[in-house]
């Protein structure tokens, strides 16, 4: 027998073990993803507030934003996930469940594929079981399960059986899966509608034209009104995109300002990030999108959200949930267009054998594009170099000396953590004290006990308040807004993670005072060329088991840009070679003051690789970085740098207690 028939005669077997085997790879990555404290994205942690409060009697009750969730989006759907998530309430358990309904989308493709292609002539039997293995591969698929968790994935199945339904001329399923899909986010209905719009273009009957026009126009109309109704502004928050047009109050005031400025628009969207996305849409599914044009009319809202959006489109849609809408569309064209490829083919084989090589060439083709835009290299590299565990120890070692009822505000990496609670807070609405968008002030939560802070989060703050319209003008003042809110009494602090709050009467992980003296006085200070001094060090270093642990004490001036000041350091031995090094922010403390010519202390504490030589040096390097936000491989935050000025270094000797 061969390969093929084999293959067929186990067709379904072979497809739940593909669905099976990326469910438990993903959910494990997930997992792992999560002990390392790397969902900062802020939506998780909003999802499982969520979740928890309406579990616990409060029905959407969201206080990391200070509105109900409605206000946010219409994601009545959520309810149906409850049962699920009452089980074992907690973040993880949605991870569980995204990587589970993201698999099990590929169920549904099949189905599609196999009533579109069954009877395809000269088309290889396989296409079903190769679109559903291109969907597992695919990396906008799995870019969407480890980025964050949202309910928009949960709409896919549902989805792809509405198309089902529309290609069985089954219009009752189609209204039933419609329905359910458009429960998970208002804008689903904006891919309903489109139905109705290829209808036309395949000049169905009017019930098809109609139908799905109407159903999706309703639902969008109903369910943005009940975000507008919940939100503090009294409007559809995310209408704030589309304010680069002109005022806008409506989605018909986008529409009507987005018409009378054709010019405008034309310059916003013709931009290499926009070329960018649409590459990332179409390499994985090797461009058979193009040959199916009319489908691609299913990509009409989703694509209008990103292009009139004020930040355009990016490689970004390809790394995030915002690709989820356009799945649907672009696989129903790349099925539509598989049958029409002959050319430029035909002229060295049969057309049939052009299609079937297309089949087989499709898995290659989206393991190409998950390995080359997918996270999947990023995972391996970083399971492989162990790197972040020490991190997600110490972040750990704070989050677990919290009450489980207590109110607290908490950085990005600690926020999922700790969501689990009636009062959660993030630490970077505080330090802006404006809400999302700037549309109110953010009221300073008056029940927090505690606040989880992540040292890093200030260059963070400053990378993405800095290049974001909204944000920036609230940047300055805002550590001192965070300091303000929290009582500067006690401290703790373990690695760059440190809580601030009443609990810290003792513990192993409290941060003591590690030298018996004041540090020397340098005579005459350290000068730097941005005007800040260095006027006092001293540095030590301890055993702990099987590493050191690194001690550094350090008294400043600063000249007038503190903020952005980040040191380099680095511990070099006897024979020249890096042991250790690392960049962390030099500001970090909440309370001190930054001003010009008054002394600012700050104190490193940070395990070392175990120091076995007798002489070693540390090197300090000021300097000055230029920032924007963006996504690393795991789909966490990043500090990209687009320009570093140094400043000068100093240097540590071995008479400093090494």
């Amino acid at each position: 027998m061969k390969l093929p028939t084999r293959i067929l005669k186990h067709e379904r077997t072979i497809l739940w073990l593909m669905i099976g085997l990326y469910f438990v790879i993903f959910t494990a990555i997930c997992l792992w993803k999560y002990g390392l404290f790397a969902y900062d994205g802020l939506d998780l942690a909003i999802y499982n507030q969520v979740f928890w409060n309406t579990l616990h009697g409060q029905p959407f009750g969201l206080t990391i934003h200070p509105h109900s969730y409605l206000g946010d989006h219409a994601e009545f759907g959520l309810l149906t996930l409850l049962p699920f998530y009452a089980l074992k309430p907690d973040p993880r358990t949605l991870l569980i469940l995204q990587s589970a309904v993201l698999a099990l989308a590929a169920w549904p493709i099949w189905l599609l594929a196999r009533h579109r292609l069954a009877n395809t002539p000269g088309l290889s039997r396989l296409a079903p079981l190769a679109f559903a293995a291109a969907w597992l591969l695919s990396p906008l698929v799995q870019n969407i399960n480890l980025f964050e968790f949202h309910l928009l994935p949960f709409a896919l199945p549902p989805l792809l059986l509405a198309l089902l339904a529309y290609d069985e001329r089954r219009p009752f399923r189609f209204v039933l899966w419609a329905l359910v899909a458009m429960l998970f986010r208002e804008d689903v209905s904006l891919v309903v509608a489109a139905v109705g719009l290829l209808a036309i273009l395949e000049r169905r009957g009017w019930r098809w034209m109609i139908g799905p026009i109407v159903l999706g126009a309703a639902w969008f109309m109903m369910a943005t009104g009940v975000a507008a109704h919940f939100a503090p502004s009294g409007s559809y928050k995310f209408l704030i995109y589309y304010t680069w047009l002109g005022e806008a109050h409506s989605f018909a005031d986008v529409a009507v300002n987005a018409l009378s400025q054709p010019l405008k628009v034309l310059a916003h969207t013709a931009s290499l990030g926009n070329i960018e996305m649409l590459l990332g849409f179409l390499l994985p599914l090797l461009f058979l999108p193009l040959l199916s044009p009319k489908k691609l009319i299913l990509l009409i809202g989703p694509l209008s959200q990103i292009l009139l959006g004020s930040p355009g489109g990016s490689a970004t849609i390809v790394q995030t949930h915002y690709s989820t809408l356009f799945l649907p569309g672009l696989f129903l064209a790349a099925m539509s267009g598989l049958p029409k490829l002959n050319s430029p083919l035909k002229r060295q084989l049969a057309i049939d054998q052009a299609k079937t090589l297309a089949t087989l060439l499709l898995i290659p083709g989206t393991l190409y594009g998950s390995l080359t835009l997918g996270p999947l290299p990023a995972v391996a590299t970083r399971i492989w170099s162990g790197d972040g565990r020490e991190a997600a120890a110490d972040a750990q070692r704070i989050v677990e000396q919290v009450p489980p009822n207590a109110a607290v505000a908490a950085s990005y990496r600690l926020l999922p953590e700790l969501s689990s609670r009636s009062s959660v807070y993030s630490a970077h609405y505080i330090f802006l004290g404006v809400e999302q968008f700037g549309t109110d002030s953010y009221p300073t939560p008056d029940d927090v006990q505690f606040l989880a802070f992540d040292e890093n989060d200030l260059s963070t703050y400053r990378a993405q308040f800095l290049s974001t319209n909204w944000a920036r003008p609230h940047y300055n003042g805002g550590r001192g807004r965070l300091g303000r809110s929290f009582s500067p009494l006690s401290l703790a602090e373990v690695g760059g993670f440190a809580l601030y709050g009443p609990i810290w009467s003792s513990s192993e992980y409290l941060m003591t005072p590690p030298f018996d003296s004041p540090p020397t006085r340098l005579n005459p200070p350290k000068n730097f060329a941005d005007g800040s001094q260095l006027i006092a060090v001293q540095s030590q270093s301890v055993a702990d088991e099987d590493r050191s642990r690194l001690q550094l004490q350090t008294i400043w001036k600063f000249g007038p840009t503190a903020d952005a000041l980040q040191i380099d350091l680095t511990l070099i031995d006897a024979d020249s070679q890096e042991v250790w090094h690392e960049t962390m922010p030099l500001v970090n403390e909440l309370w001190q003051s930054t001003e010009p010519n008054v002394e600012y202390e700050r104190r490193i504490d940070r395990l070392i690789p175990k120091l076995t030589g007798e002489s070693y040096r540390l090197r300090l390097e000021l300097f000055e970085r230029t920032q924007v936000h963006g996504l690393d491989g795991l789909l966490s935050g990043q500090q990209l740098t687009t320009k570093k000025q140094s400043f000068g270094r100093f240097e540590m000797g071995s008479n400093l207690d090494f």
